[in-house]
Formats: C-alpha cells, sequence, structure tokens
C-alpha cells in the first residue's frame, strides 16, 4: 500500500501469545569501513596484448611502365569515322569566292556578325573591313544581381541596360574566330572512380578519343595516363601513385564515344579510401616548395 495509515491497521500473520519483551532486530548487513582521506586506491590496467601486422613491402614507382591491354567499341568507331569524313570534306579544295562589287575575294559571307562582344556590326562588303569596331575586349559578369563587363565595370541590374552599354575599346573588327586548326589544348578532364570486388574502375570523360594518340601504362603502383580527346583538339595527362597494389597484366582500358574506362585489378581485394596515394606531408611541403620556385623564376 502507499498510505501509511492503511499499512499500520494491516493484520499480523503470526499467532503467539503477549510478551513485554521488544523482539530483536535483523541483523543488518557489514559496513565497510570508509577510506582514509587521502589514501590513493591502485587499480592495474591490464596490458594489451601486441597485435603483429605483417605488412608487405609497398612496390617502387619506379618500376617500369606496360602498356593496358586496350579495346574500342563500336561507337567511339562510328565517330571516328564521321570525323575523318568532316576532315576529309574540310582539307578538300575549297571553290574560289565570288568577288563582289569591288573586286576583293575576302570570302566573307555578306551579313556575318562581328565576333567581338557588344559590336553588333555585320558584314556588308569590302567597306566594312575598314570601319572601326567599339567594343568591350572583356567578359560579361552577373553577380548578385548586378551585370557589367570586366573590362570597365559599368554595372547595372537591367539586362537591358548592360546589353545597350557602348563598347569601351576601339579596334579591328573580327568577322571569323581565328584558330589554328592544327593546336592543342590543354585541359582539365572530370573523371570518377568506382570499386567493384577486385577492380577499381576510373572513368574520364573524355568524348570521341582517339585511341592511336593515347597512352595508358602502369605498374604495380603507378598510371600514367595520356589522353587527346574532342577529336584530337584536347589533352590530358595524369600521372599519378595508386593507393594500392594493382596488377598490370590484368587491368584494360575501353576507349568509348564519351569516356576511356580503366579497368585496374587489385592485386589484394583491399577497399581503397581513394586513387590517389596519399604523400608525406613533408613530401607535399617540398612539392609546394618547388612549384611556387617554379613560379617565381
Amino acid at each position: 500500500t502507499t498510505d501509511f495509515t492503511d499499512f499500520l491497521n494491516i493484520p499480523g500473520c503470526t499467532t503467539a501469545p503477549h510478551s513485554n519483551v521488544k523482539p530483536p532486530e535483523a541483523e543488518k548487513p557489514p559496513v565497510e569501513a570508509p577510506q582514509p582521506v587521502g589514501e590513493v586506491i591502485k587499480s592495474e590496467t591490464p596490458t594489451p596484448k601486441k597485435i603483429t601486422i605483417d605488412v608487405t613491402e609497398r612496390p617502387s614507382d619506379d618500376e617500369p611502365l606496360v602498356a593496358l591491354k586496350r579495346s574500342v567499341t563500336a561507337s567511339l568507331t562510328a565517330e571516328l569515322d564521321k570525323l575523318a569524313l568532316k576532315e576529309k570534306e574540310t582539307t578538300a579544295p575549297a571553290a574560289t569566292p565570288a568577288a563582289d562589287v569591288d573586286g576583293d575575294d575576302d570570302g566573307i559571307p555578306i551579313g556575318t556578325k562581328c565576333k567581338h562582344s557588344a559590336c553588333g556590326k555585320a558584314y556588308e562588303g569590302v567597306a566594312s573591313i575598314n570601319e572601326a569596331c567599339i567594343h568591350h575586349p572583356g567578359v560579361a559578369i552577373f553577380h548578385e544581381g548586378l551585370k557589367f563587363w570586366s573590362c570597365c565595370q559599368r554595372r547595372t541590374t537591367d539586362f537591358d541596360q548592360f546589353l545597350a552599354q557602348v563598347g569601351c575599346e576601339t579596334g579591328d573588327h573580327a568577322w571569323a574566330e581565328r584558330r589554328d586548326p592544327n593546336s592543342i589544348e590543354e585541359v582539365k578532364c572530370r573523371y570518377d572512380m568506382h570499386q567493384m570486388g577486385n577492380s577499381v574502375v576510373v572513368s574520364f570523360f573524355a568524348k570521341v578519343s582517339i585511341p592511336d594518340k593515347c597512352k595508358v601504362e602502369a605498374n604495380r603502383t603507378r598510371v600514367s595516363i595520356d589522353l587527346y580527346f574532342a577529336g584530337g583538339k584536347s589533352h590530358f595527362a595524369l600521372d599519378t601513385s595508386l593507393f594500392g597494389v594493382i596488377e598490370p597484366s590484368n587491368s584494360t582500358v575501353t576507349f568509348t564515344g564519351t569516356k576511356v574506362e580503366v579497368k585496374l585489378r587489385k592485386a589484394e581485394p583491399d577497399h581503397w579510401k581513394q586513387l590517389h596515394f596519399p604523400q608525406p606531408k613533408k613530401v607535399e611541403e617540398k612539392l609546394k616548395r618547388e612549384s611556387s620556385s617554379d613560379s617565381d623564376d
């Protein structure tokens, strides 16, 4: 019960003669004596057992590189055939452009827009070549609602006013984008990796690669990637130490129409935290110093 009065009114459970002697109290459990103040109680921590791990020595990155087995898919072959046909048409002798009324064989189609920003002029004949081109040499910037050109910094929030801004530099018109058809641009190529049991697959998103120009080589701890793609107009290179050890003889590279897929066979079925081998801090600092000294030179 929770009521003290009800507790006192509970009838006894044993029958016996009346007595004026107090019954003996039940024995209380012994109480340990308190520890003296300042006494230190020593507790021994069990000594952990030493675990010995058999670590295999990592192979050297300086081992000779070998070319990986390669294959080319039908989708890339079709793209390369189209590219070859286009190049053949481009290199074919072009018809001599008809002379305009002033007798100038410039070959610029009438109505061609000037390529400079904010110029807006169109080619109307030989006289257009000598016209002054008023344009913006910078690039358009849109930031926090403001619109302006990087060259003159005239800021506005109205898009129509931004388009109506007169150029800040005077020069010659650019009727065509001048670019060396044989030039190759150094670019950054996006890539990612995923793992499948005993393999690591690295996908380089390089469209229309040129397999005959590309080199993909590796040894047990290092991979060297040299890709030419975008019809041979773009180049990307990557040379890195791998997080784990691989078997180059069982690794492959596949060229498709949209990417280059490098499949690296692991020597051990361990999980890779990343593609690159983590560099010690001292090595990273040394590389930073070397890169900064090169930039100073």
